[in-house]
Order: C-alpha cells, then sequence, then structure tokens
C-alpha cells in the first residue's frame, strides 16, 4: 500500500515538475494568454523532450540527469503556484466572462454540470490511480520485446539507441520511452502505464476543460465533451503514445485557437510566440509516434491555408509557417542524429532476392480496407467500425460548421477559434482513411482512436456555443424552440448517441481495469495474466541474469528473447533483435543467406555471443507468420519471410556453434574465433559500435 501512495505522489510531483518547465518556457507569453495548469504542463513536457534527445545523444541520459530534470521542474514550478492559483480558478469557475455567457445565466446551467464535471474527473484519478498503479497486464509482444526494455537500457547505458539491431526509429523517436524512465528512477516496470493511462489521460480532461472556459462554452456542453472524450475507445495495444498524442494534438489546437483570436483582434503575434506555442508541442508530438506526422501535416496545412487566403493574416500565416518549420525540425533533430546511422542506412538498403516471390501474393488490393471502415462489422480491440465512423462524421460536421461560419461572417474574432477547427476536421478525416489505406482498416481505426479523443471533444466544446446562435436564426419564428435551446438539446443529443456507442467498450475496460489491473484492449485470458506475473517476477530476471553471467562481462551479445528488459545492460552491450525489427531496412542481417553467413556477419559486427529463447510461452508461434505471408499489406508479408528465414537460420546456427548455455528454452551460443583468419577472439566493440 505504501509502495501505492507514493507512486501517487510521483505522479503528482512529475506533473507538478512538467508545470515547472512549462512556466519557465511560457513565461514571456504568459500575461498574454493566461495559460491553466494542465495547458502549462504539456508545453513543459514538450520542452522536456528536446532536452531528453540532446541527454539520449550525448549518452548521459542517466538517472543522474533525468534526477536533475526533474528536480528543476519542481524548482520552478513551486514558487508560481500562489501566483497563478487565482488564474486557475477563473479559468474553472469563469467569472471573468460570466456577463458575457448568456447559456449560464440560465437555472442550474453554471452549478450542477461544474460539480458533474469536477465529480467525473476526481472519480477517474482516484480509480485509474488505484486500478493501474501498478499495471499487471501488458502486450506480451510490443511491451516486453520494446517498451519495457527502452528505458530500462537508457538508464543503464545514457542512451535508447542499441545499434542497427533496433527497431527505433521505425515507431518513434523515443520520446514516450524517454519519459518512462523518470518512472523506473523509483518505481518498477508495472508502473510504467501511468504516464500515459493516468497522468496524460486527466491532463487531456482538464486541457479540454481549460480551452473551453477560454472560449465561454457552457458547462453543460463541457460535461457532454468530458464525456466523449472518456468513452471513446482508446484501442489501448501496448504502453506506447496514446493519450500523450491525444495531449500534444489537443495542445497544438488551444495553441492554434489562441493564436488564431490574437490575430483576428489585431494583436501582434511575435515570431517566438509561434516557437513556442506551436513548434514545440508539434515536435513533441512528432516525436513521440511517427504516423502522428500523418495527422500534423494536413492539419497545419490547411490552417495556414486559411491564413494565407485571408488578407488580413497573411504577413502572419508566412512568419508562422517559416518559424514552425525551422523550429521544429531543430527541436527534434537531437532525436534525428541519435539514429543517423539507421537513418542513412534506411537509403540504401539491402535486396534479398527470397523476397521477391511474396509480391505475387498481393491477392487482396489495399483499397479493400476502406470498405470495412463503412461496415457494422466488430473491430478486434471492441466496438464496431460504424461507431469509429459516426465519430469521424461528427468531427467532419463540426468542421464543415466552422469552415460556413469563417466564411460567413469573416476574420472575426467570435469565430476565429473556428479555424484550428475546420483544419482539424479535415487532417483526422484524412487521417482516418489515409492509415487504413496503408495499414487496413483494423490498425487504421487504432491509431485513429489517439487523434479522435484529441479532436473530437473540443470540436464539440468549440462548436458548441455557435450552435445556440445558429438555433436563433433557424428559430427566430418559434419562441418556444428558442426558449428550450431546441439546437442546443439536438447537439448534445447526438453526442449521447456517440457515447452510448462507446458505453458497452467503457464499462468493459472499467470491469478490466478493476479486475485484471490492465487497460489493453484485446482480449486476455487469466493464464495470460498468470505469465505477466512470472514474466515480471524475480524469478524470470534471476533467469536471465543467470544466463547472461555465462558471456565474459563487457562482451557484446545479441539477444533474441521474449524478456529483454530483465538484462543488465551495463554489464554487457546488449543487442536485442526483434520480429518487427528485422523488416528494418537498416537491419544488418542477412537473410536467405543461410547460418554460416550469419555468422560470418554477427562476427564481423563483434557479435560472438547469441542468446536465443526458442521454448517459451510468449515465444511467436511459426503459425502466425504463415497467417502473415499471405497478408495484402508488403511489410506484414516481409515481416512473415524475414521471421521464418531467421528461426529457421537460428536452428542452423545452433547445430554448427558451441552452446554455452542451454536450459530447454533458451540457449546461448558462442559462435568462435574471428572468421577474419587471425583468430583468438574478436576485439570488444566500442561503445560507439554497438550502442
Amino acid at each position: 500500500m505504501l509502495e501505492h501512495v507514493t507512486a501517487w505522489v510521483f505522479f503528482l510531483a512529475f506533473a507538478t515538475s512538467a508545470y515547472g518547465w512549462g512556466w519557465f518556457t511560457l513565461r514571456g507569453v504568459a500575461k498574454d494568454i493566461e495559460p491553466g495548469f494542465a495547458f502549462t504542463c504539456a508545453v513543459g513536457l514538450a520542452a522536456m523532450i528536446p532536452l531528453g534527445g540532446l541527454a539520449n545523444l550525448a549518452r548521459v541520459a542517466t538517472p543522474t540527469t533525468l534526477y536533475a530534470m526533474f528536480g528543476a521542474g519542481l524548482v520552478l514550478a513551486i514558487p508560481t503556484f500562489s501566483a497563478t492559483a487565482k488564474q486557475w480558478v477563473r479559468h474553472w469557475t469563469g467569472r471573468a466572462r460570466a456577463q458575457s455567457e448568456v447559456a449560464d445565466k440560465r437555472p442550474f446551467s453554471i452549478a450542477l454540470p461544474r460539480a458533474l464535471t469536477v465529480l467525473v474527473i476526481c472519480v477517474l484519478v482516484v480509480f485509474l490511480a488505484v486500478s493501474l498503479l501498478p499495471t499487471l497486464g501488458f502486450n506480451y509482444h510490443d511491451d516486453f520485446r520494446y517498451y519495457l526494455a527502452r528505458p530500462a537500457r537508457m538508464l543503464a547505458t545514457g542512451s535508447l539507441s542499441s545499434g542497427p539491431f533496433d527497431y527505433l526509429p521505425m515507431d518513434s523517436l523515443g520520446a514516450q520511452s524517454f519519459f518512462h524512465g523518470f518512472i523506473l528512477l523509483g518505481f518498477p516496470l508495472e508502473y510504467l502505464d501511468g504516464f500515459d493511462a493516468i497522468m496524460c489521460f486527466v491532463l487531456c480532461l482538464v486541457l479540454l476543460i481549460e480551452a473551453g472556459r477560454r472560449y465561454r462554452v457552457g458547462w453543460w456542453y463541457l460535461l457532454f465533451a468530458v464525456l466523449v472524450l472518456v468513452f471513446i475507445h482508446p484501442n489501448t495495444v501496448n504502453i506506447s503514445s496514446l493519450y500523450s498524442g491525444s495531449l500534444m494534438i489537443l495542445t497544438l489546437f488551444h495553441a492554434l485557437a489562441v493564436l488564431s483570436d490574437r490575430m483576428a483582434r489585431q494583436e501582434a503575434v511575435p515570431w517566438w510566440w509561434w516557437l513556442v506555442l506551436v513548434a514545440l508541442p508539434l515536435a513533441a508530438l512528432l516525436a513521440l509516434k511517427n504516423t502522428y506526422v500523418l495527422f500534423a501535416a494536413p492539419f497545419l496545412a490547411v490552417y495556414f491555408g486559411t491564413l494565407v487566403a485571408s488578407r488580413s493574416s497573411r504577413r502572419a500565416a508566412v512568419v508562422g509557417m517559416i518559424t514552425i518549420a525551422i523550429g521544429a525540425l531543430l527541436l527534434i533533430v537531437p532525436w534525428l542524429a541519435l539514429y543517423a546511422t539507421n537513418l542513412l542506412a534506411a537509403f540504401a538498403p539491402a535486396g534479398f532476392p527470397g523476397e521477391a516471390a511474396t509480391e505475387s501474393l498481393r491477392a487482396v488490393p489495399l483499397g479493400g480496407g476502406i470498405a470495412t471502415l463503412f461496415s457494422g462489422q466488430s473491430h478486434y480491440y471492441g466496438g464496431t467500425y460504424s461507431d469509429y465512423m459516426f465519430a469521424v462524421v461528427l468531427v467532419a460536421g463540426a468542421g464543415l460548421l466552422g469552415a460556413y461560419l469563417l466564411i460567413r461572417r469573416g476574420d472575426t474574432a467570435p469565430v476565429a477559434p473556428l479555424r484550428p477547427v475546420a483544419a482539424a476536421a479535415v487532417a483526422t478525416v484524412s487521417f482516418f482513411f489515409v492509415v487504413a489505406l496503408i495499414m487496413g482498416a483494423k490498425t487504421g481505426v487504432r491509431y485513429s482512436a489517439t487523434v479522435l479523443i484529441g479532436v473530437l471533444p473540443v470540436t464539440l466544446a468549440l462548436t458548441a456555443r455557435h450552435v445556440e446562435g445558429l438555433g436563433a436564426v433557424l428559430f427566430r419564428d418559434f419562441s418556444l424552440l428558442r426558449r428550450v435551446n431546441f439546437a442546443g438539446l439536438v447537439f448534445l443529443t447526438i453526442q449521447a448517441f456517440l457515447i452510448a456507442g462507446f458505453s458497452g467498450l467503457t464499462a468493459l475496460r472499467i470491469s478490466r481495469a478493476g479486475a485484471d489491473h490492465a487497460s489493453i484492449s484485446f482480449p486476455i485470458a487469466p493464464e495470460y495474466l498468470d505469465h505477466h506475473r512470472r514474466a515480471l517476477g524475480p524469478a524470470a530476471r534471476a533467469d536471465i541474469l543467470r544466463m547472461q553471467r555465462t558471456v565474459p562481462a563487457g562482451e557484446p551479445l545479441l539477444a533474441f528473447v521474449t524478456t529483454p528488459f530483465h538484462f543488465d545492460f551495463a554489464r554487457n552491450p546488449v543487442s536485442a533483435v526483434s520480429e518487427w525489427g528485422l523488416i528494418a531496412p537498416w537491419s544488418p542481417v542477412p537473410f536467405y543467406q543461410g547460418a554460416e553467413r550469419l555468422r560470418e556477419s554477427l562476427l564481423a559486427r563483434h557479435f560472438r555471443y547469441v542468446i536465443w529463447e526458442y521454448d517459451h510461452w510468449g515465444v511467436v508461434d511459426p503459425e502466425v507468420f504463415d497467417f502473415y505471408r499471405t497478408s495484402p499489406i508488403s511489410p506484414f508479408r516481409k515481416f512473415a519471410m524475414r521471421n521464418l528465414d531467421f528461426l529457421e537460420t537460428l536452428g542452423g546456427l545452433a547445430r554448427i556453434a558451441d552452446k554455452v548455455f542451454d536450459d530447454g528454452h533458451r540457449m546461448v551460443l558462442d559462435l568462435g574465433p574471428d572468421v577474419s583468419g587471425a583468430g583468438g577472439r574478436p576485439p570488444l566493440a566500442g561503445k560507439s559500435d554497438v550502442m
């Protein structure tokens, strides 16, 4: 129980530290935009990401560095709380704008929905803290192979990068794993999900309210927007970026709404405002997961396209585009430099004749997944495709309303915050269909959940107050409909249908979190959780360390195991091979060339020892690869072919190499002397060679 309470205090302190960094970053604009707590925290997290990139590039992302960053944020935050407390109260109570809020003058329009909104958030915070700290159910593949091992490696070696066998940066630049490193400073792996599933989720809720109150959105509308954010099924598959991505999308949206409002009021927007308010969260978004670029690019393109079309904002648009492009690139340069060797190798990937035959298996066109999006079929991770399509339609509807009002009323302050609404709607719809086209309907919906969570609630909230105005025009001859705010009721009813569509899934999420202490969305069985408890326990770690001790200290080793996070990364430079890592364009594995060629290649890279886990609960069944061999998606076919070949080659390697260790589940292979002919053990690789 003490560890649980300590964890709750830690995440509160982590948010406070992020707030300190955010306050420091925003100190030049705070008086003009009056940022709330959640927005400041989000900017603080975004500001920490470039620092994390620099620390990883310099290989000093160690506990000492992370403690220093954590402490510096706290020091920066503490003196600011008393000065900003009144400002936060104004954001939540709306007293500063109460006179202009028609909706809030109606009976019970303030106290009741505001109390319900606060109650919802408080109940969620307590429930999530109790049920998901610690988390006992992970993705045995994604989390075990990648996301649990990365922060452990970083703290031990000072860097996330481990060389050409690493999957990074195929999925992301590593920002999420950098934040996970802070949690591992004082807590075991089971607490990592708290960053995304609790801390970032709660910040999303609070930031949504801050954005709504800034633009005089009534509390009933905010209550329903909060419920929409809570009820949208997140499709949680692993502990990679999900709500952290939604938080940065929401931060980017909020910042653009603020800047749009200022430009409409003919107030100055200095170039460095674009850097701090837009480029910084944009760079953070791109560093969290690579697929987010498919949302960010059309979002900003449409936003600035509309600004350029507006004569009054054309100059500001040009300054903003240049500043954001250069600033965001510079902010992620440290992360790109960290993986420079892999990225450069990707421009000249090795070709293997054995993969050419897979192209004949393109039996189903990629576009076949688009039709599925319009169906009522069940989605693997929960709900139906029609549920998510309805959410996308609502985003599109909000965008159309925003575009209509912008065109009808021109570049005026009351409708200026709707500019990012229209841009986000275009970006969300394009993201939904483009990802489904590239990766299939199942994966497209899964990745779109993050975008929908970040966009749909805030677009509904910001368009809500304009619905009443349209209703007053449409029903000007019907006094009863005007008095009962018929247009607003219809708007809330539509959202209620969306909430009802996801209500069954939300009940399942609550049940799973409470009973299984897991946030993952795919079906799990009791034996699945039992395996996790064993795999994360001290006995499993002892097994890995006992096997690692058969390799001389300091000797580089290649590991193909299900739980690489248990390795002592400080004792040996460990390069962990993963199933998806084999399709990386920089992978140095000589596919389809046999065991002897693999042995020569590994020894040439100074890997004399190979650890292979060949028979264990978490080992992927070859039948899975056989299934993917006939996939209509090319990367999936390559994934299957390369993994089947690699397993066969490892089997051959086990027959020609010396077995240093074999317990019936894992083996340690000694590949022997250097094949260069010099004999003896190959020279130990320096840190820059293998890390």
